[in-house]
């Protein structure tokens, strides 16, 4: 595939990469360094979340794969060999060049290979970055106050995985209790809601992640009809948003996402 890049993906993505790198080479030089470690965690982070509001799939396989090997590694999950870090400085490099010419094929990126090879390329052979990040994989919790819309959404998720629990409350309070409350695979949140809205929702979460009151980050998936690119995109580098779906919802993005944090 030879597609041009979303302008504002490169535009919001190009200086992640260069921080990637720049981090990555320190980390040769000491790969057990967990600050450097939790920072390209949060820049793949960035990176997945970016991908996913441009829509820029195969960027977000490979993006998700990372920053889950760099999550584990910081918090004493696995550890990461510095022929492993070489590999990635060469992944980042292949992902600004590629930028830079403004041309996109993934498959360049990974010689070629299908995508069950990519972890062999990427990580190599004994590397496993499948470990979700410890938080229950049964439920799921959909906050969204347009009950036509929470309805396409539950149907379509169950659709998918039919054995989830879900919860669907139709206001931010109620969602927020259950976030306290209750272990979530994967929350489904809407932003633009009367009183408490969706931004209150993550900032909520946030606070108390960086207060050490969560166990992990939380995978908030927002799915949402603001048009403002500046305003999803400062949503989508928030550490505990996974990743932006804009309405009208594509059930495709929603398949993709139930794989990848329930199953």
């Amino acid at each position: 595939m030879n597609d041009a890049l979303p302008v504002d993906f490169q535009k919001d993505t190009f200086g992640i990469f260069e921080k990637m790198f720049d981090s990555l080479v320190k980390l040769e030089e000491d790969p057990s360094d967990t600050v450097l470690l939790h920072g390209q965690y949060l820049q793949w982070h960035k990176m997945k979340s970016l991908a996913s509001l441009y829509s820029v799939s195969e960027f977000i396989k490979i993006a998700h794969q990372i920053e889950l090997h760099f999550y584990n590694a910081s918090i004493g999950k696995n550890v990461i060999s510095k022929d492993n870090i070489l590999r990635f400085r060469k992944t980042v490099k292949a992902f600004k060049e590629k930028i830079q010419a403004d041309v996109y094929c993934i498959n360049n990126h990974v010689d070629g290979l299908g995508e069950d090879s990519l972890d062999r390329v990427i990580l190599g052979e004994h590397v496993c970055v499948k470990e979700g990040k410890g938080v229950n994989k049964s439920k799921v919790l959909i906050v969204e106050d347009d009950p036509v819309n929470s309805a396409l959404l539950e149907e379509n998720v169950k659709y998918f995985v039919d054995d989830l629990e879900i919860v669907s409350v139709d206001n931010a309070e109620e969602g927020i209790f259950y976030f306290f409350t209750e272990e979530f695979s994967v929350i489904f949140l809407d932003i633009m809601m009367p009183n408490i809205n969706g931004n209150d929702f993550i900032a909520i979460a946030e606070k108390n992640y960086c207060l050490n009151n969560l166990q992990s980050p939380c995978n908030i998936v927002v799915q949402t009809a603001v048009q403002s690119i500046t305003e999803l995109s400062a949503i989508a580098q928030k550490e505990c948003v996974q990743e932006v779906v804009r309405k009208p919802i594509d059930i495709n993005r929603i398949k993709e996402c139930v794989e990848r944090y329930c199953m």
